[in-house]
Protein backbone atom coordinates (compact mmCIF):
# COMPACT_ATOMS: atom_id res chain seq x y z
CA UNK A 1 0.00 0.00 0.00
CA UNK A 2 1.45 3.64 -0.68
CA UNK A 3 1.98 6.16 1.96
CA UNK A 4 1.41 9.72 1.01
CA UNK A 5 4.93 11.68 1.60
CA UNK A 6 4.26 15.29 2.65
CA UNK A 7 6.49 18.06 2.44
CA UNK A 8 6.06 21.25 3.48
CA UNK A 9 2.19 20.22 3.91
CA UNK A 10 1.72 19.13 -0.01
CA UNK A 11 1.56 15.55 -0.61
CA UNK A 12 4.28 14.58 -3.08
CA UNK A 13 2.59 10.84 -4.00
CA UNK A 14 -0.43 10.09 -2.05
CA UNK A 15 -2.59 7.17 -1.14
CA UNK A 16 -5.86 5.91 -3.76
CA UNK A 17 -8.06 7.64 -1.08
CA UNK A 18 -6.27 10.92 -1.55
CA UNK A 19 -5.67 10.21 -5.44
CA UNK A 20 -9.87 9.88 -5.66
CA UNK A 21 -10.09 13.23 -3.32
CA UNK A 22 -8.57 15.13 -5.98
CA UNK A 23 -9.65 13.96 -8.96
CA UNK A 24 -13.58 14.09 -7.60
CA UNK A 25 -12.59 17.66 -6.40
CA UNK A 26 -11.20 18.97 -9.55
CA UNK A 27 -14.22 17.74 -11.50
CA UNK A 28 -16.36 19.56 -9.23
CA UNK A 29 -14.92 22.62 -9.48
CA UNK A 30 -14.11 22.14 -13.48
CA UNK A 31 -18.09 21.09 -14.34
CA UNK A 32 -19.61 24.34 -14.08
CA UNK A 33 -17.66 26.24 -15.69
CA UNK A 34 -17.80 23.33 -18.74
CA UNK A 35 -21.22 23.52 -18.64
CA UNK A 36 -21.84 27.31 -18.49
CA UNK A 37 -21.34 27.62 -21.97
CA UNK A 38 -23.87 24.73 -23.15
CA UNK A 39 -26.69 25.79 -20.42
CA UNK A 40 -26.58 29.62 -20.84
CA UNK A 41 -28.98 30.00 -23.47
CA UNK A 42 -32.01 28.24 -21.42
CA UNK A 43 -30.47 30.30 -18.47
CA UNK A 44 -30.38 33.66 -20.16
CA UNK A 45 -34.35 33.33 -21.07
CA UNK A 46 -35.31 32.71 -17.49
CA UNK A 47 -33.17 35.73 -16.22
CA UNK A 48 -34.02 37.44 -19.19
CA UNK A 49 -30.64 38.38 -19.80
CA UNK A 50 -29.02 38.06 -23.56
CA UNK A 51 -26.89 35.55 -24.95
CA UNK A 52 -23.84 38.02 -24.83
CA UNK A 53 -24.54 38.36 -21.15
CA UNK A 54 -22.14 35.44 -20.49
CA UNK A 55 -19.11 37.06 -20.70
CA UNK A 56 -19.93 38.64 -17.62
CA UNK A 57 -20.27 35.37 -15.78
CA UNK A 58 -16.95 33.92 -17.93
CA UNK A 59 -14.94 37.12 -16.82
CA UNK A 60 -15.83 36.52 -13.11
CA UNK A 61 -14.87 32.58 -13.00
CA UNK A 62 -11.86 33.77 -14.59
CA UNK A 63 -10.99 36.24 -12.31
CA UNK A 64 -11.83 33.46 -9.65
CA UNK A 65 -9.72 30.98 -11.15
CA UNK A 66 -6.54 32.98 -11.48
CA UNK A 67 -6.98 33.76 -7.83
CA UNK A 68 -7.28 30.23 -7.13
CA UNK A 69 -4.15 29.56 -9.30
CA UNK A 70 -2.20 32.44 -7.25
CA UNK A 71 -3.06 31.54 -4.08
CA UNK A 72 -3.06 27.07 -4.21
CA UNK A 73 0.65 26.85 -2.75
CA UNK A 74 0.63 28.63 -0.05
CA UNK A 75 -2.81 27.14 1.03
CA UNK A 76 -1.89 23.79 0.57
CA UNK A 77 1.25 24.43 2.36
CA UNK A 78 -0.98 25.59 4.93
CA UNK A 79 -3.87 23.37 5.00
CA UNK A 80 -2.61 19.92 2.99
CA UNK A 81 -3.55 18.85 -0.10
CA UNK A 82 -7.08 16.98 0.77
CA UNK A 83 -8.26 20.53 2.90
CA UNK A 84 -7.21 22.52 -0.11
CA UNK A 85 -9.57 20.41 -2.62
CA UNK A 86 -11.99 20.23 -0.01
CA UNK A 87 -12.58 24.26 0.59
CA UNK A 88 -11.91 24.58 -3.21
CA UNK A 89 -15.07 22.37 -3.71
CA UNK A 90 -17.00 24.33 -1.20
CA UNK A 91 -16.47 27.66 -2.34
CA UNK A 92 -17.50 26.09 -5.91
CA UNK A 93 -21.07 25.31 -4.12
CA UNK A 94 -21.51 28.39 -2.08
CA UNK A 95 -21.19 30.05 -5.77
CA UNK A 96 -23.34 28.28 -7.21
CA UNK A 97 -26.00 28.79 -4.36
CA UNK A 98 -24.74 32.69 -5.07
CA UNK A 99 -25.59 31.84 -8.86
CA UNK A 100 -28.93 30.22 -8.30
CA UNK A 101 -30.43 32.54 -5.44
CA UNK A 102 -29.34 35.58 -7.74
CA UNK A 103 -32.83 37.50 -8.17
CA UNK A 104 -31.65 39.72 -11.44
CA UNK A 105 -28.93 39.09 -13.65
Amino acid sequence: MAHEQIHGGIVRAGTPGVSLQVILGFLAIGLPEALLGASWPAMGAGVHAPLVAVVGIAAVLAAGSAAAAITAEPVARRFGSGRTVDMGVALTVLALLGFSFAPHY
